[in-house]
């Protein structure tokens, strides 16, 4: 608490064998007041998760923000990040929906946002992205719907589904993969685990023949366990005819091996595309 200057990039790792949570109040007081940029709070307390103090929403130079097992509860006169180029939130829960909104929304110039949930516990409902400087996005979690209206400069969308949800909003499914489509330039795009199946519930396979991925050359599906799955991956190759790199992960039978790989073929992709073989 001596230093006197600017602190650019400070680390708190918090270890599992301490029986209390650490006061952190003063810390980011303290960094709020020294310029720092680079925040990373690595929290390894499994049964506790740290409750973050609201100094924290006052370090205003911050360009790079990394949380683990936290709790984010922006307060009511948060003015927002304005510096705030990446956020990392891994294992990170908040009070609402509203809150993780209000929270993303208030970082105008965010360019890449990573959002995991290694423990599959902190069900968010519906997740909305309004970042209109978002290009990379990254979700590992658990959800039931997922909202990017107004995130048009995406070059990368990256969506796994933790596990399997309960009455997916089928509307708002279709309208992501049409927004996805229409409003971004996406290069990059993958769709794993339980995804493909909130993809086949909300029909997507209808939409798709006038939805075209213009953009995408790099394409990733993965963990498939059904012919509904399959026709849906089938109709999404379709609808991306610059694909230029194939990942594709099938695990229906050994003995329908064969067959998958026929109807991946019937796509009449392009000579050019380097596609990994069907496992």
């Amino acid at each position: 608490m001596q230093h006197k200057g600017p602190i650019s990039k400070f680390s708190l790792h918090i270890p599992s064998r301490i029986d209390h949570d650490p006061d952190i109040t003063q810390w980011l007081m303290f960094l709020s007041m020294n310029c720092i940029n680079e925040l990373y709070i690595d929290n390894w307390k499994l049964k506790s998760i740290l409750k973050l103090p609201n100094q924290l929403f006052s370090c205003d130079q911050l360009t790079k923000l990394t949380l683990d097992l936290c709790m984010l509860n922006p307060p009511p006169l948060f003015s927002g990040f304005q510096k705030l180029i990446f956020i990392h939130l891994n294992n990170v829960s908040y009070p609402s929906n509203e809150a993780f909104r209000r929270f993303v929304a208030s970082c105008p110039v965010l360019e890449e946002l990573s959002i995991h949930d290694d423990y599959v516990s902190h069900q968010l409902p519906c997740l909305v992205i309004n970042a209109p400087k978002l290009k990379y996005l990254s979700i590992s979690r658990t959800f039931q719907s997922v909202c990017l209206n107004g995130s048009e400069s995406l070059l990368s969308v990256s969506i796994f589904l933790a596990k399997l949800v309960q009455n997916p909003n089928k509307t708002k499914t279709q309208e992501l993969i049409q927004f996805l489509a229409s409003a971004c330039k996406l290069e990059y795009l993958c769709f794993t685990r339980y995804f493909i199946k909130m993809l086949v519930a909300g029909g997507v396979s209808t939409i798709l023949p006038v939805t075209t991925f213009t953009h995408v050359t790099n394409l990733r599906l993965t963990a498939l366990h059904s012919w509904k799955e399959l026709s849906c991956v089938v109709a999404i190759i379709r609808s991306c005819p610059n694909v230029q790199k194939l990942h594709i992960s099938v695990n229906i039978s050994e003995t329908s091996s064969d067959v998958a790989e026929n109807s991946l073929m019937s796509c009449n992709l392009p000579d050019k595309i380097f596609a990994t073989p069907l496992h």
